[in-house]
């Protein structure tokens, strides 16, 4: 069989496969064949309502189709009291480079701006141990539908643990609801 031709049935099977690659299920994502990098979350959109996620204090998964163009689901933060979501992941294979990505809205934000902040880290799910504050938004202003994306360089003393992503409000801000959804913890083999 001619390499071009190897080629084309590689691309066709990549083609009829994609949609079962694309749909996520509440079971960790495994690297199969070489891989060069694997998102660790499970059901990054909460559109699978796993268990994987868990919410604390006024935090709950939403289902109104209120973030982004309509996205479906999403976690619902408050910022009047304290809330959270994470997650924990298993980081058996460990990896060179690590980063996190998400997409986030704030909404209800009135006069007079207050600081509506969010925050998150990374930490041991087994100690409770921060090992990476990643996320600080002062949420000064209500903003749509933004990509955000933390290089959190190399961690080779990551390996094997297993690490807790949050997202968190500590409460007692203006009103204000973040909205998070499109969570992916990213770890690269060969960076």
């Amino acid at each position: 069989m001619s390499r071009h031709a190897v080629v084309l049935l590689v691309a066709l099977a990549a083609a009829i496969l994609a949609p079962a690659a694309f749909a996520q299920s509440c079971t960790p994502p495994q690297c199969v064949g070489p891989c060069t990098s694997n998102d660790l979350i499970v059901d990054g959109s909460f559109g699978n309502n796993c268990p994987n996620w868990q919410f604390g204090g006024a935090g709950y998964r939403a289902t109104d189709g209120g973030i982004c163009y309509g996205q479906e689901y999403y976690a619902r933060l408050t910022t009047l009291s304290a809330s959270s979501v994470s997650q924990v992941m298993n980081n058996v294979q460990g990896g060179t480079h690590y980063a996190l990505s998400y997409v986030v809205q704030l909404n209800g934000i009135g006069e007079p701006l207050r600081a509506a902040e969010l925050w998150g880290h990374i930490s041991d799910a087994t100690t409770g141990q921060i090992l990476a504050y990643v996320i600080y938004d002062p949420g000064t202003a209500n903003f749509f539908c933004q990509q955000r994306y933390m290089d959190l360089g190399a961690h080779p003393e990551w390996a094997g643990r297993d690490l807790r992503v949050t997202f968190y409000t500590n409460g007692g801000a203006a009103a204000g609801v973040y909205k998070i959804t499109y969570v992916g913890f990213w770890v690269n083999y060969n960076f």
